[in-house]
């Protein structure tokens, strides 16, 4: 029976891949239980048929203004195809590329495709114990060529500009925000996993400055046309994204799933490290518009009533958001963290010890501004003058220490900068 499932792939297949759609009335849900079958039981012809069949790659579904039934089951595979080449319009594209750009917003078809782009063949054996087998032995079964199969997959979805799309549709105002978070979401576990195969380079690498640029000018939104959760979502994104790069070692998500409570699983190389230097070199020019933004926001928020009183002018999550960027593009420079402070004007300083005393209940700012003010006194040492002559920071300390009622927040923070001093 596998080996028949094996020899007829290609129609299963088509017809798991046709359901996608828009104009299918079929069951996605089992279409994505097709797929993800074929891909579990019969990874090689399966993925060998994504990348060479060019039945797989040529339909036409457009029809011309007439409404059509088909009944699939009483075609050939190539009575099919060249139905669809002679009853439609000749406007073509690949079965595979319409599932992915068109449904990745479904839960069940993203799943599929993120176990498609990150697919590792199996080397279990019935006990869930690792099976050791030499290389010969692996070339035998088929495990060389899934791999070339795999890398010409992933090779295409570059042609295709598959993270291009997604980018977009992550970020773009007009597809809404739950698509926008769907496809965000999608993104950033591509990248978890992909971090974790060696052929994951293929698909990200020279999309360092694309994804920084995107997603800062989507956080930004000069044009001010995105929600705020679209907003903070996109600036969440970025962090995730920088973290996942900043490590040299990286543990599969995937993995957790087997560890059968006999321990955690081995972490392997960090296949997007080499993108960490690039992206956060590209995040350091963004500093003078992120100070701009904490600095001066685009518009005032209402007060917020909390427990300890009113909040006059809330900080904001977007100023927020923007100054753990900021800090996190200078904790994440380590020793070259001086010339990433030199980004940092006098007027910022000035104007960032001004809103700490107006945010003195702000535990997350406070903690932000205490992390700059500390790598300051290490590694940007010029900026103690400024500070303590200039915007006369040790003065207000002692002045707030002693008379600022009822005690905040921020007394504990005084505190601490003092002595530190």
């Amino acid at each position: 029976m596998k080996t028949f499932l094996a020899r007829k792939c290609s129609e299963i297949a088509f017809h798991a891949l046709a359901v996608f759609h828009p104009l299918s009335n079929g069951n996605t849900y089992h279409g994505c239980i097709i797929l993800e079958s074929l891909l579990t039981h019969c990874p090689k012809p399966f993925l060998s048929k994504l990348v060479t069949d060019k039945d797989l790659q040529c339909y036409v579904f457009r029809p011309n203004n007439k409404t059509h039934t088909f009944c699939f089951s009483s075609l050939s595979m190539h009575n099919i195809s060249l139905f669809f080449m002679y009853a439609y319009s000749e406007r073509g594209t690949v079965l595979t590329k319409n599932a992915l750009f068109r449904n990745l917003h479904q839960g069940n078809i993203n799943s599929f495709f993120i176990g498609l782009i990150c697919f590792r063949p199996s080397t279990k054996g019935p006990n869930l114990q690792p099976v050791k087998v030499c290389l010969p032995f692996l070339q035998h079964q088929g495990f060389s060529r899934i791999s070339l199969c795999f890398k010409k997959l992933l090779k295409m979805f570059r042609e295709w500009r598959f993270l291009d799309y997604l980018l977009e549709v992550s970020l773009s105002p007009k597809h809404g925000d739950e698509i926008a978070t769907k496809y965000a979401t999608f993104f950033i576990d591509l990248v978890a996993r992909s971090a974790c195969i060696e052929e994951g380079r293929l698909l990200f690498h020279g999309y360092e400055h694309l994804i920084v640029d995107s997603m800062i000018h989507a956080l930004l939104d000069v044009d001010q046309s995105r929600t705020l959760w679209h907003r903070l979502m996109c600036g969440q994104t970025l962090v995730q994204f920088l973290d996942i790069c900043s490590r040299p070692s990286i543990i599969d998500p995937a993995s957790f799933a087997d560890m059968a409570a006999l321990g955690p699983p081995e972490p392997s190389p960090n296949q997007l490290f080499q993108m960490f230097n690039k992206s956060l070199k590209r995040l350091h020019t963004y500093i003078p518009q992120l100070c701009q933004a904490i600095l001066f926001p685009q518009k005032q928020l209402e007060p917020i009533p909390l427990a300890g009183g009113i909040i006059q002018k809330p900080f904001g999550q977007i100023r927020l958001n923007c100054l753990e960027l900021l800090t996190l593009s200078a904790d994440m420079a380590q020793f070259k963290c001086g010339k990433v402070l030199a980004y940092l004007k006098p007027d910022f300083w000035k104007g960032i010890l001004e809103l700490a005393f107006v945010h003195k209940t702000n535990n997350l700012f406070l903690c932000h501004f205490r992390r700059l003010l500390h790598l300051s006194m290490i590694f940007r040492r010029r900026f103690l003058k400024l500070l303590f002559v200039t915007c006369g920071m040790l003065d207000s300390f002692i002045d707030f220490y002693n008379n600022d009622l009822p005690r905040s927040s921020y007394y504990l923070y005084v505190h601490t900068y003092t002595f530190s001093v």
